[in-house]
């Protein structure tokens, strides 16, 4: 990851012919920021520039069903003998047989992955260890499946990788498409999955069917990976999707050469780089790289932005 200095030193580096991994000037850093501040903020009419696919990479154990994406949750600790009682400052979203993620509790024993025994409210639930001291102390955390902000919804671009090969996953128009779908423990290849997102608990559940046969999940999110750049300092860690540095680098480059003395043909070079760096990433984001589908099946490729 990137901070905003980064991007700007790189930048300034191309127009001044400067060392990249010299400081330039304060005076030059802060233009070169400001400048990159309006330059993102004019990328948001262009959802193309701006929007990317962030990629998560899970393997589910074998016979799973579903699984959970989202943020940490703090949480409390009791027990009574072998039954921890955890209670969450939010709604948890979890349900019984769900497994969870604990991690900074004292004692010990607390911690750990553990299958969900009950669900007494929204804010509670339950799980077995091997004891300790109640209450526990510390700043304790509960943890998804796949920790992360949780996306709004899955691409179709996600896709299943066993032994080399890849497969789309394939999508349920509605959880009673899902539901339908006979015989849940039924293992293979995932055919018609059930992504639910939910805003109180901000924990979603990726519901699966088949359930996991072991391969490895590819899932895609649509991510916006530009906004909060308001009150951008130079110090600000820019989390950007893969291959959208270089562009922001030879943009903000393109953008400053008017305010340095830039003769040619570095000049023209300087503003070509910048349009060919955006096409390309424009480009990419229309389509995915071809998947690894054997011969007999074809090779496929998908739209980020298909519903």
């Amino acid at each position: 990851m990137a901070t905003a200095q980064d991007i700007c030193t790189f930048a300034l580096s191309s127009i001044l012919n400067d060392d990249a991994s010299s400081t330039p000037a304060s005076s030059d850093l802060n233009l070169a920021l400001s400048t990159l501040t309006y330059l993102m903020d004019y990328w948001q009419l262009d959802p193309q520039t701006t929007i990317g696919l962030r990629e998560f990479v899970f393997t589910p154990a074998t016979g799973t069903q579903s699984l959970t994406i989202g943020a940490d949750i703090s949480v409390t600790l009791t027990s009574a003998s072998t039954v921890a009682t955890a209670t969450t400052t939010q709604e948890h979203g979890r349900i019984v047989g769900d497994i969870v993620i604990i991690s900074g509790a004292s004692p010990a024993a607390y911690n750990g992955t553990y299958t969900v025994v009950s669900v007494p409210t929204s804010t509670t639930f339950t799980y077995a260890f091997a004891g300790g001291t109640s209450p526990a102390t510390g700043t304790i955390l509960v943890s998804a499946d796949i920790t992360t902000a949780m996306p709004p919804r899955l691409e179709n671009a996600s896709f299943c990788r066993l032994g080399g090969v890849d497969f789309l996953i394939g999508f349920a128009s509605a959880f009673d498409e899902y539901n339908s779908q006979p015989v849940k423990s039924n293992q293979g290849y995932p055919t018609k999955c059930w992504y639910n997102p939910q805003t109180t608990s901000q924990i979603a559940r990726f519901y699966l069917w088949p359930a996991s046969n072991g391969a490895e999940l590819h899932l895609m999110i649509r991510q916006v990976p530009l906004s909060g750049f308001a009150s951008m300092a130079l110090a600000t860690t820019l989390t950007l999707p893969m291959g959208l540095e270089k562009p922001l680098i030879d943009c903000l480059a393109a953008e400053l050469l008017d305010s340095y003395n830039v003769p040619q043909p570095a000049y023209s070079q300087v503003k070509q780089k910048a349009a060919n760096s955006l096409r390309k990433w424009k480009r990419s984001n229309l389509e995915i790289n071809v998947l690894q589908m054997p011969s007999a099946v074809a090779n496929r490729s998908a739209n980020n932005y298909t519903a």
